[in-house]
């Protein structure tokens, strides 16, 4: 079901939810050093703001949406996406 009509103080975000079952070992590790940061310089998370929520999940603005796409496809990572609206942030 989608909401038509803007609800106030209720802001747009994506909920992720993605597989690493078809990558190697090194590609996963390789995977998250790009997503957390590696060594003290920043990962996609920190840039994008990205909460993650659970094993595989991730909640993300929805104006940040297209860039981890981009990312999962770029891991060839297989992943689902719900809108979802939250309060107040």
């Amino acid at each position: 079901m989608q909401i038509t009509t803007p609800v106030p103080d209720f802001k747009e975000f994506a909920l992720y939810t993605y597989s690493l079952a078809s990558l190697t070992k090194t590609q996963k590790v390789m995977f998250f050093y790009a997503l957390n940061g590696r060594n003290n310089k920043p990962g996609l998370a920190e840039k994008l703001h990205l909460d993650h929520v659970g094993i595989s999940v991730i909640l993300c603005s929805s104006s940040s949406s297209k860039e981890l796409e981009e990312f999962f496809s770029r891991f060839k990572i297989k992943f689902s996406k719900i809108s979802v609206y939250r309060e107040g942030i």
